[in-house]
Order: C-alpha cells, then sequence, then structure tokens
C-alpha cells in the first residue's frame, strides 16, 4: 500500500536509488555529501515506519519521497546523459532531454497520477449542503459556549462551521472520548447517554482522572464513575463519601455543573462506522483488567481473586477463565473484550397479510413476535424482534429458538406500511439505534431541533439536549392524527340531502325508517361511520375535498354543486345535476 500510495513501483525504486546514489556517488572533488545523505535516509525510512503504522501518515512520506525521486532522476539523468554522449555521441543536452521527457512520460502514466485524477473528478465532498445547513442552524441558533457532540470524524468541520466547541475531533480520536462517545451511542439507557454528556460537557474525562487518581485502577474507576453520573448531585455526593472520597465536591463540578447547550448529531455515514465506534462503548473494563493483570494466574488463584474483586459466582469466575485460556493473541482478546456489532443492511419494504408482515428475505410472524431470516446458508431466526406495540412503545421480544446472531427491526411507516432492517443484538435498542433509524422515538432528553439530507448518506439528525427531561418523542409515522390529510384512513359520519330536504343517504343506522332531517344529531343516532383512504378518488371530488384539513371531531355542512358531484348528465345517475348538501362529522383519523 505504501508502494502505491507514491505512484507505484517504478516511481519508488527510483526514490530508493536515489536515496542510495546519494550515499555512495562522489562528486567531483571525489567526496561523499553523507549527512545530507543521511539526512534523506533517516527521513524517507522513518516515513516509512510511521505509514507502516496509520495509513494518513504517509502524508508525511511524501515531502522525502519528492527529494529522494528527485534526487534520483537527477542522479540517473546526469550519469546516462554522460554515458550516452561518450559511448554513443548523442549531445548532452539532447540526451538530458529525451530522459527528462521519459521521467515525465513515468510520472504522467504512473498509478499515483491516474488515481489522483480520478479521485479529483469523482469525489463526493465530505462537507456537502447538507452539512453546511446543519452546521449553520447550530451557529445561528446556539450560545457561544454551547458544545458539539457526535463521532469524531467530522469534529474540525463542526469547530470551524459551527464555530463551536466540541468534546470529540481528529486530534482527540486516540483519547478516552472514543469509550465515552462511543457509549453513548451503544448505550440502550438514556440517563447513562445523558449522563455522559453532561460529564463531558462539565469536565471531559477529567472526573475520571480524578477519581483513578485515589483508586490507580481504571476498572475500580470507571465503575463508580458510571455509578454517580446517573445519579442527581446529592446523592452523588453520598455514593464519594461512602467510597472515602473527601474531596467530593472537586469531582462533582465536572460531572454534575450547570451544563451549556448540547447538539447532538446522528448521521448517515455512522452507520457505516457503528462497529467502531460500538466496539470502543462496549469496552468491558472487567474483561480488560482479567486479561492485563490475571490471565497469568493458575486456575484456582484466578478464581479465587475474580469472586472476590468482582462479587462474581465460583461458575462464572471458572467460564471467564477458560474463556482466556483460549485466546491466543492481542486481537483475539481485543475481541473478547468487546464486540464489533453493527448494522448490516439497508432499510427494507414490507407486506402485511393474515398475520404476517414479509420485508424481502425476513417475514415476522406478528402473533408470535418472531422474525424468520433466509439467508444463502439456509433459514435462520432472528435472536430478537424491536418493534412498537399498539401503544407505541418500543418493544424487543427475545426468541428462544434464535439460531442466529442478528436482531430485526420493525418500524411503521407513514403510510401505515412498515420497513424493517437487521442489526446487530448489542445494538437492538441502543442510543444510536433510537436517534437514527426511530428518529428519537420514546426519549424525553434529546429533542430533534434539525434535519437535512445528503444525497449519498441519508439524513441528518441534529438533536439538542434536554438536560431535565420533556415529554417523549413520538415517531411521526404514529403521532395521533389531528387534521385529515391524503393517504389516511378516516372514519365519517354523514346525512345527505337535495336543496328540497329530500335525505337521500346516511350513516345513521336505518335510516330510511326514522325521521331524519339535516338537523338530526350524530350523538343521538346509532350509526355505522362509513370508512375509507382520503385522496383515493373512490368518493366524489366535492367530498374528498371538503374532509382535508377536518379535525377529529370537528362537524361541518357543505354543498357540492353538480360539477364536483356526479356532473350533469340525468342519464348517469339519478342524483346528477343536483347540488348535494352533506353534514359530515371525522368520527376517527387512523
Amino acid at each position: 500500500k505504501i508502494v502505491q500510495s507514491t505512484g507505484g513501483t517504478l516511481l519508488f525504486g527510483i526514490a530508493i536509488t536515489g536515496m542510495l546514489l546519494a550515499i555512495f556517488l562522489k562528486n567531483k572533488k571525489g567526496q561523499r555529501n553523507l549527512k545530507l545523505a543521511a539526512i534523506l535516509a533517516v527521513w524517507f525510512l522513518a516515513s516509512i515506519y510511521a505509514s507502516l503504522k496509520g495509513v494518513r501518515f504517509t502524508l508525511l512520506l511524501g515531502p522525502a519521497f519528492a527529494i529522494a525521486f528527485g534526487v534520483g532522476a537527477g542522479l540517473i539523468t546526469q550519469k546516462l546523459s554522460d554515458f550516452s554522449e561518450k559511448s554513443m555521441g548523442v549531445n548532452k543536452k539532447a540526451g538530458m532531454i529525451i530522459l527528462i521527457a521519459a521521467f515525465g512520460v513515468i510520472i504522467a502514466t504512473s498509478g499515483m497520477t491516474l488515481d489522483d485524477h480520478k479521485m479529483a473528478t469523482h469525489d463526493v465532498p465530505i462537507v456537502n449542503d447538507a452539512w453546511f445547513n446543519t452546521l449553520k442552524y447550530i451557529k445561528d441558533n446556539s450560545q457561544t459556549n454551547a458544545i458539539i457532540n457526535s463521532w469524531w470524524d467530522y469534529g474540525h468541520h463542526f469547530k470551524y462551521f459551527a464555530d463551536r466547541a466540541v468534546t470529540f475531533d481528529g486530534a482527540s480520536q486516540n483519547s478516552p472520548m472514543a469509550h465515552w462517545i462511543g457509549k453513548v451511542l451503544a448505550t440502550k439507557d438514556e440517563e447513562e447517554a445523558v449522563g455522559i454528556l453532561r460529564m463531558l460537557d462539565c469536565g471531559s474525562n477529567t472526573a475520571f482522572e480524578k477519581i483513578n487518581e485515589k483508586f490507580k485502577e481504571p476498572y475500580k474507576s470507571v465503575t463508580l464513575l458510571y455509578k454517580i453520573i446517573k445519579m442527581n448531585k446529592t446523592e452523588a455526593a453520598k455514593e464519594l463519601e461512602r467510597n472515602n472520597f473527601s474531596n467530593a465536591e472537586e469531582i462533582l463540578k465536572f460531572t454534575h455543573c450547570n451544563p451549556p447547550e448540547d447538539f447532538f448529531i446522528t448521521s448517515g455515514d455512522m452507520i457505516g462506522k457503528a462497529g467502531v465506534w460500538a466496539h470502543f462503548g462496549l469496552w468491558d473494563f472487567r474483561k480488560a483488567d482479567m486479561w492485563i493483570n490475571m490471565r497469568g494466574l493458575d486456575k484456582d488463584s484466578f478464581i479465587k481473586k475474580v469472586t472476590q474483586k468482582y462479587n462474581i459466582s465460583e461458575d462464572k469466575a471458572e467460564d471467564y477463565y477458560n474463556e482466556l485460556q483460549s485466546i491466543t493473541n492481542e486481537e483475539e482478546a481485543n475481541k473478547w473484550i468487546s464486540p464489533w456489532p453493527g448494522y448490516p443492511a439497508k432499510w427494507i419494504t414490507c407486506k402485511e397479510k393474515n398475520k404476517e408482515i414479509t420485508c424481502a428475505n425476513v417475514k415476522i410472524d406478528v402473533l408470535k413476535k418472531e422474525a424468520i431470516v433466509q439467508t444463502q446458508q439456509g433459514t435462520g431466526i432472528a435472536y430478537s424482534l424491536i418493534y412498537m406495540s399498539k401503544k407505541g412503545e418500543l418493544k424487543e421480544k427475545m426468541s428462544e429458538r434464535s439460531n442466529m446472531g442478528l436482531s430485526v427491526l420493525l418500524v411503521p411507516t407513514k403510510d401505515r406500511a412498515f420497513k424493517a432492517t437487521l442489526l446487530s443484538p448489542e445494538l437492538s435498542t441502543s442510543m444510536f439505534t433510537r436517534l437514527y433509524y426511530l428518529e428519537g422515538h420514546g426519549l424525553r432528553h434529546f429533542k430533534k431541533v434539525f434535519e437535512d439530507v445528503e444525497l449519498a448518506q441519508g439524513p441528518i439528525y441534529t438533536w439538542k439536549i434536554d438536560w431535565k427531561g420533556g415529554e417523549p418523542n413520538i415517531l411521526e409515522a404514529i403521532k395521533p392524527k389531528t387534521k385529515v390529510s391524503a393517504g389516511d384512513k378516516v372514519a365519517i359520519d354523514y346525512i345527505g340531502w337535495l336543496d328540497n330536504g329530500t335525505i337521500f343517504d346516511s350513516s345513521i343506522k336505518d335510516w330510511r325508517n326514522k325521521s331524519i332531517t339535516n338537523e338530526s344529531e350524530f350523538e343521538d343516532q346509532e350509526t355505522i361511520p362509513m370508512i375509507f383512504t382520503a385522496g383515493e378518488g373512490k368518493l366524489i371530488p366535492g367530498f374528498e375535498e371538503a374532509i382535508m384539513g377536518m379535525k377529529k371531531g370537528e362537524e361541518k355542512v357543505v354543498a357540492i354543486p353538480p360539477e364536483k358531484a356526479y356532473g350533469t348528465n340525468t342519464s348517469k345517475h339519478f342524483l346528477a345535476n343536483k347540488t348535494l348538501n352533506f353534514k359530515i362529522k371525522v368520527e376517527e383519523i387512523v
């Protein structure tokens, strides 16, 4: 990859040749310039080593490579032009021109040049209108001390365009912020998420550092910190005192201050990065403690120490011991300490029929609350189904028959249908799932204040933290309808009459045998409401227009001219060429 990033094997070889020639070739006086050659060699090799540790460090390789290539190209041109003049009688200047042109062709046709041209002409800007609008909204609608929180990738953009502080950016990606922001996204506990954000806004990672000064043990310090951030200030102070902290107030100013405005951003690009932020966020400090400090103990010593330290059963301690014995390297240990969960599928459109919801290769049994997934390996039963109850509550039903490590999220849509996606069980009802896929449904502290859509990545949601917590958010698709609009299923009562007072139709039961007039009240009668979908065009146009915008419980009288009723041709309908009067009452909007 490093060789390719410099333009390929040929260009890299010329640079290496240049570095070697600089070391071994003598000038006209028979001397070697070892100082400059050594500086170039150390610079070049150090840049290569740094690039092996992170692809972003290839930027540092650029200047050293350019100089080494220039030296190589220059010395090769000089030596070959001298050789061609002496051996073949070629004019030295002409030879140099030919060689320079050859190097130009090599550079112009190198993989680096072609790749860069392709990138320049096909690259999608990282900052687009959606991001600009989002950050401009925050800048225009926040105090200057407001803080923006999200995953680190766009942190520098946040600071520049919104002119607001951030918790996490590219300069701090290898800091404890990776765990804290990752935990905000991965936790299934809203109070914990808000407690972390308040702590970060009050003092970043300082509270942990203060606690760890006393304990000098990260596992113990993190455990206590997670406990107090969910408490109110008084309870947190008492908990610190129970743990023999004499400086409780000093710690609490970094966890329970009066926090500034906080804006939290969730965006489509974070779906593909879920494995990373969730890995850091779900980091198991207990397992990490075992791996670092106890993996060398014999079985009896391990079980004794673990049961005492973590207050767990001997059976559980033995399970940990056996798991540790199966780990052979750091990579396996990393996976054992924390998973790499994610969202492996896009939204799937669903259809409902006979108590079964079908979403492409996913079938959901509505009664059993179980999801069956067809894969290339066969039929799998999802670990769990996440769905909305009839009351709008977010539920998760685990399957006792599950044979796969994926859950299914089922979400109602505005058209009274459903959509679904697959996700790792660890993220089933995580804050990111609820903020991005469910648009904050059921959350009390995250209030959506702005939304825009990227062409490539989808929605960008901006949330403002309500530190006290208000009414729960409701997903737009299941919000109770207050006004009739196209696509709504509507139940209405009605009485229809002609200009001479003759009743021609009504939802009142057995209206023909009753003394029904246009003055009759629906509340005094037994009715059979007419149920239909507004805007489908199955009713006369004037009637459809009349109900649009009506509220539940609203009643009104309308006169519909023939042109918007049954027309003027009396041979086609007995009500043609007549003005139709209706008293309409909206009973339900579904």
